[in-house]
């Protein structure tokens, strides 16, 4: 879906060299696009962190999933994978046909201004959901012939919650038009320049972002008091987590 086009980047106001915003980054299959809405420079600054997500964590899924990217010649023909062989760990790079293509998300704590004790610069993690696609341990353990297999990853999780404020900033924007998001809360975060996100995203969500059989992720808007709140389920065709950004203080009806 494309939205009218804003004319100016909803990140610093600029109006020169417009680019199109992928709600969802594209990588992930987003349909969801504002177009001439991002300048160049707030563009390399938010593909930053959305590739340290995409070309780490969510790269097996994607694969996997057959997703869109920009440079298919560099599509990875395998992935790590720690396998026990006569009782010892090994790490071996497994061919994307017989490993075990998972998505791994963060559990999130409550948005820390829910909970006034909660230190400004964190972001509370409180476990780890995984869902396998395609194969399950046990029979990528038969393929492989092999005693157990590990799943192992540096999680760049402060890029994570950024990726998911800019998801949700662009859609408030998308669905109330840039003039009636007032003084957005995470917009310092998502350009690197606040190390508050934790106060404003987290696993705390009342409301479900409603399906959609053409969209492979899930986002809803809602209010709660004055605040604008953004409900955001990634892969929803498993049980995964639905966290929440609370995206302003304030809006316009």
């Amino acid at each position: 879906m494309r939205y009218p086009s804003v004319g100016r980047c909803i990140y610093c106001g600029s109006t020169e060299g417009l680019t199109d915003e992928h709600i969802i980054p594209e990588g992930l299959h987003g349909p969801w696009v504002l177009p001439k809405s991002s300048c160049e420079t707030c563009s390399v600054e938010t593909g930053r962190f959305e590739q340290r997500v995409l070309r780490g964590p969510l790269w097996p899924p994607k694969t996997e999933l057959g997703l869109k990217t920009k440079r298919p010649r560099e599509r990875p023909q395998g992935f790590p994978l720690t396998v026990v062989r006569n009782g010892k760990r090994v790490r071996e790079n497994v061919p994307v046909g017989s490993n075990l293509p998972s998505v791994i998300l963060p559990l999130f704590g409550k948005p820390g201004f829910l909970t006034p004790s909660t230190p400004l610069n964190s972001i509370e993690i409180t476990g780890w959901y995984v869902g396998h696609i395609s194969r399950t341990p046990e029979q990528v353990k038969q393929e492989l012939g092999a005693e157990g297999v590990w799943i192992e990853t540096n999680y760049p999780v402060i890029d994570f919650a950024r990726m998911l404020a800019k998801i949700a900033y662009s859609y408030a924007v998308a669905q109330r038009g840039l003039d009636h998001v007032i003084a957005p809360l995470v917009l310092p975060g998502i350009l690197g320049k606040g190390n508050d996100l934790g106060q404003w995203v987290g696993c705390a969500s009342d409301a479900k972002p409603h399906p959609d059989p053409e969209a492979l992720h899930g986002l809803q808007m809602h209010t709660k008091g004055d605040y604008i709140a953004v409900a955001i389920q990634l892969f929803t065709f498993q049980p995964t987590p639905i966290y929440t950004v609370f995206v302003s203080r304030g809006h316009r009806a």
